[in-house]
């Protein structure tokens, strides 16, 4: 009898062990599928964080290349067909290199004004004028005065 109850101690015990082993196991992978879930959660967000990355990157980089074709196109564009100069003070000489007429607008500003004043400018071919008023504006000191005609580049001056 004796043998049977080492036999029966040790069917026992050996359930019991089994039956440990299969509770730590099941705890065991419980814990591992929740650290895979937290690991690809992590991986996850360091890869839509990537992603924003990459997209801020690209919209500047297309930004930039934006600016500098811009600028580029700019700089290929031909000066105006006007030569340019103050004499005699505020009065800004201007001549038409052009033998056809030449019409442009001309913005003009006033030192600590907040706007500008547009007006139609024109020219006849190969002519020149010493101008010290453009339509009912009396240059003064400081003033801006932009030569703007589209498909140039504007010409800017400073009363002196």
């Amino acid at each position: 009898m004796g043998a049977k109850i080492g036999w029966g101690l040790a069917l026992v015990f050996g359930v019991a062990a089994v039956g440990e082993y299969l509770y730590y196991s099941g705890h065991e992978a419980k814990a591992l599928a929740e650290q895979a879930a937290t690991y690809d959660a992590q991986m996850a967000q360091v890869k839509a964080d990537a992603a924003a990355q990459i997209k801020q990157t690209q919209d500047t980089a297309a930004a930039e290349k934006l600016s500098l074709q811009t600028e580029l196109d700019f700089q290929k564009l031909p000066e105006l067909p006007i030569k340019t100069q103050f004499r005699r003070s505020q009065v800004p000489y201007i001549e038409n290199t052009l033998n056809e007429p030449f019409n442009c607008k001309v913005r003009l500003q006033r030192v600590g004004a907040v706007t500008s004043t547009e007006i139609d400018f024109s020219m006849k071919g190969q002519t020149f004028q010493d101008i010290a008023a453009i339509g009912e504006w009396m240059f003064a000191k400081g003033d801006k005065i932009e030569f703007v005609k589209s498909g140039y580049k504007p010409r800017s001056l400073t009363v002196p």
